[in-house]
């Protein structure tokens, strides 16, 4: 059989690829199919061709597994969802990906529910929310997600309403429901004008919106309305959060990751946290003992420098961007415990200065991807450090991904 691109054949799905992609084969060809499932039988249109690898299109599905969300299959999120036995098989995937490094002890995967995300980011199209579709630029306007808090998506429509009145085109909306009130910021190409700050002030007050910000391409995000504190609150600490603070997606999933971070930290010496963000672990880490946390946004360092001060708490902080500059083995030296919390890609340049610090005896290493954890742990564990604890959580709801923490302890 010769296929070419636009071809719609019927395929049977054989198993998933490490995407999650279903791949189907006929004849020498194989095809990767997304939203599909071992076992179901799809009708698939031919969408590109690099030898005999086939990349498909879903059409229709003969033979399928329900999937609990209306939008599965249109919206490009939440791929794995209708998967009979989900948590199973992320968690074998997960240790199929971590096979070629050494651990004593990984844990459960520990997962959170569905309506439990506090933040989420929409594209915009015909003045409606939307998320985009499977690998595409095209859109599909949404109502509800099941993954979102209650409040973010009792929002949903009111915004919809909301953006059909304000002049600007709007091309983004991001909103955070934080520990004291719901942020909501707009992207746009220009500034807000009198009347469309004027209807989002009143949306501000009927919706009990803490605050409202406009954010032009990629300039500083600016106020239109601020009624009350933007805040995280840690054991009745609050701190106040700069416009477009970075959270982890779940209060619930946060919670989590803390008790695991601390049931690994000694209660002497000092500790080094790195990646620090606006504190969300460091509140924690202070109860333990004194802290230098690191973080290279400005805003966020100095909003954690100022509740430290507030509260009275054992924590100093530094701006400084550790991939750029990563702090050297003679000042890690000084710490015997380090907590690292890096962005997706990881922190090698960092990892590499702490693997020849000899006198830091623990890392805590979070990740949010598992190639760039497994990267950082060999190059830690090449230098004599053991991964004692491997803890996957599974706050990416029906995706691919996890976060991980490795606790980490020197020979």
């Amino acid at each position: 059989m010769k296929l070419t691109k636009n071809s719609i054949i019927d395929v049977t799905i054989s198993k998933l690829n490490k995407d999650d992609l279903g791949v189907a084969y006929i004849d020498d060809y194989i095809i990767t199919v997304p939203y599909s499932l071992l076992g179901e039988i799809v009708k698939v249109r031919i969408v590109e061709i690099s030898g005999n690898r086939l990349s498909g299109q879903l059409v229709d599905i003969v033979k399928y597994q329900d999937a609990p969300c209306k939008y599965f299959r249109q919206c490009g999120g939440c791929s794995i969802q209708h998967l009979p036995d989900y948590q199973t098989y992320k968690f074998e995937k997960f240790k199929n990906s971590i096979s070629d490094i050494a651990y004593d002890n990984l844990h459960n995967l520990r997962s959170i529910g569905q309506n439990s995300r506090r933040r989420a980011s929409f594209k915009v199209t015909g003045n409606k929310l939307s998320f985009n579709k499977f690998h595409s630029k095209d859109t599909v306007a949404i109502d509800n997600c099941l993954l979102l808090e209650d409040p973010l998506n009792k929002l949903i429509n009111p915004i919809n309403k909301l953006l059909a009145k304000i002049n600007a085109k709007i091309t983004n909306v991001s909103i955070l429901n934080s520990d004291s009130g719901i942020e909501i910021l707009f992207h746009s190409s220009k500034n807000s004008d009198l009347n469309s700050d004027i209807l989002m002030g009143e949306f501000a007050h009927q919706y009990n919106i803490a605050r409202i910000a406009w954010v032009i391409n990629d300039s500083a995000p600016y106020e239109i309305i601020s009624r009350n504190k933007v805040q995280l609150i840690l054991n009745e600490v609050r701190i106040d959060l700069p416009i477009n603070s970075f959270l982890q997606v779940s209060k619930e999933s946060s919670k989590m990751m803390s008790e695991i971070i601390l049931e690994h930290i000694d209660n002497q010496g000092k500790i080094l946290e790195l990646y620090c963000g606006c504190g969300s672990f460091t509140i924690g880490l202070a109860s333990k003992a004194s802290v230098l946390a690191v973080e290279g946004n400005e805003a966020a360092t100095g909003s954690l420098s100022r509740a430290a001060a507030e509260y009275r708490l054992p924590i100093k902080t530094m701006t400084r961007d550790l991939y750029q500059q990563p702090i050297t083995c003679d000042v890690l030296n000084n710490y015997t415990q380090i907590v690292i919390n890096p962005p997706r890609n990881g922190a090698t340049p960092q990892i590499k200065q702490i693997a020849l610090a000899l006198k830091v005896k623990k890392l805590i290493l979070i990740s949010c991807s598992v190639e760039s954890f497994v990267r950082d742990a060999k190059i830690l564990i090449k230098d004599n450090f053991i991964l004692q604890d491997i803890y996957p959580i599974d706050q990416f709801l029906y995706s691919g991904h996890l976060e991980i923490i490795g606790v980490f302890k020197r020979a």
